[in-house]
């Protein structure tokens, strides 16, 4: 859940995990910007973070200290600049992230765990929600990047 509250600058982003949590708390700071991911996660770390996320449990159980790993991938983040950043670029990263997603676990055996079509909604100061696609839902109807859901 995101938005904005009544006279602040920034908006805030809260979430539930079920079954855990019995009342929504806050991802970050407001004044914090940056992307969150849940879920399948393996995709987003790939491309976003530079490393498959498996690699550190397997440096260490090959001895290797936290540290040790840590210092591995470091820098390998690919550096985007949140704060500031154009509402459609946001959009189209999100976009991306989400494709990437879809396509990976496509392709990955086993079945597929998310797919299209995707629903995009903005949600700013100034205009409140607004959808940006919100396809009909149904058999064989068109999603993101022209692809059948």
């Amino acid at each position: 859940m995101a938005g904005y509250s009544e006279e602040q600058p920034f908006p805030e982003e809260h979430e539930i995990a079920l079954p855990s949590d019995q009342a929504p708390r806050m991802t970050r700071p407001a004044e914090s910007f940056g992307a969150g991911w849940r879920g399948i996660v393996g995709p987003f770390v790939r491309t976003y973070k530079g490393y498959d996320p498996r690699i550190a449990e397997r440096l260490a159980e090959r001895g290797m200290t936290d540290e040790d790993v840590a210092a591995i991938v470091d820098g390998l983040e690919t550096p985007v600049i949140y704060d500031g950043m154009p509402v459609q670029d946001a959009v189209n990263f999100c976009g991306y992230i989400l494709s990437t997603t879809i396509g990976y676990t496509t392709f990955e055996l086993g079945v597929p765990t998310c797919g299209y079509p995707l629903q995009v909604a903005t949600i700013l100061a100034d205009t409140g929600f607004e959808w940006v696609e919100r396809p009909a839902i149904g058999v064989g109807r068109l999603g993101v990047l022209g692809r059948t859901s």
